[in-house]
């Protein structure tokens, strides 16, 4: 190379580094990312936030995952979810994991889904003999009169039957000529006590009032009774008497 060339070469780089420039920063550098709002993508509930990420090709545009979105959501509310809806959020009813009742037939179920409860169910719980009706339930009088003359009828059944037993041994021991003067006492009781359930009415009487007699041995006829699965709560009213 000759000299004169050699002497203008550190001349010629300062021009070559003035003619080129410095690449410029992106354009995000020292900008705040905006946060995002991000929706289940089944249900569109509101699930936690994020950064939107910048694009490297549009200046001043920020991409937002999917399902995600740049307004803010209302504050959460107790019971209540947050959801995407129709490109807004709206707070909705939340009874997720909650016992609902049919109202056709009271069977429970545990809800779910989100949102207000369709008309077909309850958060209210039904009695054993309750039909829904106007929007609440109701007793069904026919139903619980039916179930109660059907337990008190099937209650005199057992009660006539141990009594019978009772009788029918005593008896023996009468025809036999060995009874104790106790077991004649005993025998008249046990007779009486057979009438007096016979006599009553189940056709006419409200189950539920039914006044039942009370027995020679109480202790031995409830031990009979809960036996064969029958509620002896019902002798309480005998007892009182």
């Amino acid at each position: 190379m000759p000299k004169e060339d050699i002497e203008s070469l550190p001349e010629a780089l300062d021009d070559l580094s003035t003619e080129i420039e410095s690449p410029s920063p992106p354009w995000w550098v020292g900008l705040t990312a905006p946060s995002v709002y991000c929706a289940h993508p089944d249900t569109m509930e509101l699930v936690g936030t994020t950064l939107a990420d910048p694009s490297p090709l549009e200046p001043n545009v920020w991409i937002t995952p999917a399902h995600a979105y740049l307004d803010e959501p209302p504050a959460a509310v107790p019971n209540k979810a947050i959801v995407r809806q129709s490109g807004a959020w709206a707070v909705v009813e939340d009874h997720r994991g909650a016992t609902v009742y049919s109202t056709t037939d009271g069977s429970p179920t545990q809800w779910s889904s989100l949102g207000a409860l369709p008309s077909t169910v309850t958060l209210v719980a039904p009695g054993k003999f309750d039909e829904w009706k106007d929007g609440e339930w109701h007793v069904d009088e026919a139903a619980k009169n039916a179930s109660a003359r059907e337990a008190a009828t099937n209650r005199r059944t057992l009660l006539m039957q141990f009594a019978g037993t009772q009788i029918g041994a005593l008896q023996d021991a009468v025809d036999l000529e060995i009874a104790q003067d106790k077991e004649v006492s005993l025998l008249k009781a046990w007779k009486t006590y057979r009438v007096q359930l016979n006599r009553i009415d189940l056709t006419a009487a409200i189950p539920d009032a039914v006044q039942w007699p009370a027995s020679p041995d109480d202790s031995s006829v409830n031990a009979w009774l809960a036996a064969q699965g029958v509620d002896i709560e019902q002798g309480a009213k005998a007892a009182a008497r």
